[in-house]
């Protein structure tokens, strides 16, 4: 097959979570990224049932929570040097972030190897090992800094 040196856009989903890993995970997209592809940047949330059990918050809370935290590692994402050729976005969705990303993937998929969650001595986190094992398009896991 020849190549006739046109690209075709692509889609690159990277979970965000504000980890440190989840930043390389951008980074690393960002870097990799040609003229014409959109890099989306996915923020999946669920409303904490222990603040909403409480009356300290309600499902709305999280949902601005979490649209904030998507906004501020946008703008991170959009201060890396980049072409500017690329789009940069990002989405808050609501559900399991192995769901929602396994459903919401793009042409590629980038994650960090461990993000914000309970198992932080594991080598992979929950969502990326689920991820490696379940996710529809090509995965590309990006080790934790240091």
């Amino acid at each position: 097959m020849m190549s006739t040196g046109h690209h075709q856009s692509e889609q690159i989903v990277v979970g965000v979570d504000g980890s440190l890993a989840s930043r390389a995970a951008v980074r690393w997209a960002v870097d990799h990224a040609r003229p014409g592809d959109t890099v989306i940047l996915v923020h999946a949330w669920e409303a904490s049932p222990s603040t909403v059990d409480a009356g300290l918050a309600g499902p709305d809370d999280d949902a601005d929570a979490a649209r904030r935290c998507a906004h501020h590692e946008l703008a991170r994402a959009q201060a890396l040097p980049h072409d500017e050729a690329i789009t940069i976005s990002c989405e808050a969705v609501h559900g399991d972030a192995r769901e929602c990303l396994r459903h919401h993937c793009g042409d590629l998929l980038v994650v960090g190897a461990r993000g914000h969650s309970r198992f932080t001595g594991m080598l992979l986190g929950s969502v990326s090992a689920h991820l490696a094992h379940h996710c529809p398009v090509p995965l590309v896991i990006i080790p934790s800094p240091g």
